[in-house]
Parts: structure tokens; C-alpha cells; sequence
């Protein structure tokens, strides 16, 4: 993880995270292993049609459904699930490419809407239930890591990061493999919290076999030293003071192709 610090009125912060997202985030969220429902990192940061975020018909009125239901009962388990969930649809809408390049942005509405999402996730996790949905899991962690990729406040991006340590984690329970396990592991390391990285780590290198093993370790020693690096920075910044700019530096780099997303 290299950071280029410049410029006296704000803190430059530039990540490069490229291998260990590519190897971790787009085999495993992009492509949604262990989802119930499509969505996953590539969903997150993909290219919507031509309506976009929840000024679509259909978005606006599978919102409106769910918030009305919480305001019958703000504890209906399911409802939070379709904010969650439909949020998250309508933040992959928003989402812009170069049609050259294939270089994606996530806009001002992509944002809102995933914050929108994990805002409805984390009010589901509250009520504690029995077995969290591991499939809106999968999705939400996209969302997470599209935030955290474009996250430039330093309160708000540990937020996140402790968000997606929760969700990964839960992914990985339901779903265990190495892959899984690093993810979680990855961003336990990147929320500052190395016991629980630890932990995480433990188990990808029970799931990993044979030439798996040594690429596990490599990278989860990269996700470790990452972890305390990026910790220093946001320490360094401070809440309201010097923004991050860019922190993962487009973690995972030029993504491919992402598939249209499905909407809800």
C-alpha cells in the first residue's frame, strides 16, 4: 500500500490495492458466491440502463412499499431486507462507465443510494435476528465497498470499513472458503481491528489447500500491513480535519465488464 502525501491544505492519500481486491473482491463479490440473488461487487459498480437510481417507477414504489410497511411496524425483519436490497438496485443504476475505458464511477446518487442500503442493513442487524439474510448480505457488502472506495472523510470511511467487516463475516459464515474468509479477514485488517483479522485469516488458511495455501498467506500478510498503514493515515487525517482523498485508490483497479444489473 503506497500513499503519495501532498499539498499543505489537505491530505493526499493514494492506495494501491490493486492485486489483493482483484484476487479477494472480484472472484468473490463480484460475482456474488454464495448469494441467494444476483448482485456482488460488479452489480455495485456497474453500468446502469437509461433510468436511473430510485427515480425509476418500479424502485420508487418498492421503497415506498417497504417504508410503509416500517412505519406499521419499524421491527418487520423483511422490510428492512427489500430497503436494503432495492437501494442497493437503484444505486447500480446510477453507476457510470467510459464507454472506452470501461472506467467506473460511482456518482453522488450511486452513493446515496448505497448509503441508503447499508443504512437499512445495519437497522435490520439491530433487531438481532436469528439467521441474517446471507444473500442481502452479499449484496450490501458490494455497497459497502463501493463506499469505501470513494470515501474521503475519515469518521465515515471507519464506519464503513466496520460495516463491511460485519457483512463479510457473515457472508463467509454462510458460504465458507478461502475466499470468503480472506474478504473478511481483509477488511477486519482495514477497520483497524487485528484480532479479528486474525481470526478471519486462521480460518481462509483452514479452508485453502495445496498451492491455495501459499497465495492465502502472501496476500493475507499484504491485507494485515495494509490494514495498520490505512489505520495510521486516518488516524493522521482526523475527523474534520484533512480529507482523504481517494483511500483505496480504486481498489481492484479497472474493473471488467460488469453484467446489467437486475432489477429487483
Amino acid at each position: 500500500m503506497l500513499f503519495d502525501l501532498r499539498g499543505k491544505r489537505r491530505r493526499v492519500v493514494q492506495v494501491t490495492y490493486a492485486v489483493l481486491a482483484a484476487l479477494f473482491l472480484i472472484s468473490f463479490v463480484g460475482f456474488g458466491v454464495g448469494s441467494e440473488v444476483s448482485g456482488g461487487i460488479f452489480d455495485a459498480l456497474g453500468v446502469g440502463g437509461s433510468d436511473t437510481g430510485s427515480s425509476n417507477p418500479q424502485f420508487e414504489s418498492e421503497i415506498e412499499s417497504a417504508e410503509e410497511r416500517l412505519e406499521q411496524d419499524p421491527k418487520d425483519e423483511q422490510a428492512l431486507l427489500r430497503l436494503a436490497e432495492v437501494h442497493y438496485a437503484a444505486g447500480n443504476s446510477s453507476a457510470e462507465a467510459d464507454p472506452e475505458t470501461g472506467q467506473l464511477t460511482v456518482t453522488e446518487e450511486t452513493r446515496t443510494e448505497y448509503q441508503e442500503s447499508t443504512a437499512a442493513w445495519e437497522r435490520y442487524l439491530e433487531l438481532n435476528p436469528d439467521k441474517p439474510n446471507a444473500g442481502t448480505a452479499a449484496q450490501v457488502l458490494g455497497a459497502y465497498q463501493a463506499l469505501v472506495n470513494s470515501e474521503t472523510d475519515p469518521a465515515a470511511l471507519e464506519s464503513e470499513l466496520k460495516g463491511a467487516a460485519s457483512t463479510a463475516e457473515l457472508v463467509a459464515e454462510n458460504n465458507p472458503s478461502p475466499n470468503t474468509w480472506a474478504v473478511a479477514a481483509q477488511f477486519a485488517y482495514l477497520s483497524g481491528d487485528s484480532a479479528r483479522g486474525n481470526t478471519n485469516a486462521d480460518k481462509a488458511r483452514q479452508e485453502a489447500s495445496g498451492s491455495e495455501v501459499k497465495q492465502v498467506n502472501k496476500l493475507l500478510a499484504q491485507a494485515k500491513t495494509s490494514g495498520a498503514q490505512l489505520q495510521k493515515e486516518i488516524k493522521k487525517a482526523g475527523p474534520g480535519k484533512e480529507a482523504l482523498t481517494s483511500p483505496l485508490g480504486g481498489l481492484g483497479g479497472s474493473a471488467p465488464t460488469a453484467p446489467a444489473p437486475t432489477s429487483p
